[in-house]
């Protein structure tokens, strides 16, 4: 079993009525291995320079919403 969270934080812009979030994060956890994995991006028109390169701390991820991730 895998368990993902996933979600945005701020807001870039409005188009319209739609806000644009200024970032995407993703959080998920491996039963089997009991590891966790957490990825913070950027929501912008850059080139994608790998998934690795956004691989931060779950902690970062739950001060970042105030999630708490167990």
């Amino acid at each position: 079993s895998v368990h993902v969270w996933c979600g945005n934080i701020g807001e870039a812009k409005r188009i319209g009525r739609v806000a644009v979030p200024k970032q995407c994060w993703k959080v998920i956890y491996f039963v089997k291995t009991k590891e966790w994995m957490a990825f913070l991006f950027d929501n912008n028109t850059s080139k994608p320079d790998g998934l690795h390169n956004n691989l931060v701390h779950k902690s970062k991820i739950e001060k970042l919403t105030g999630f708490k991730f167990k």
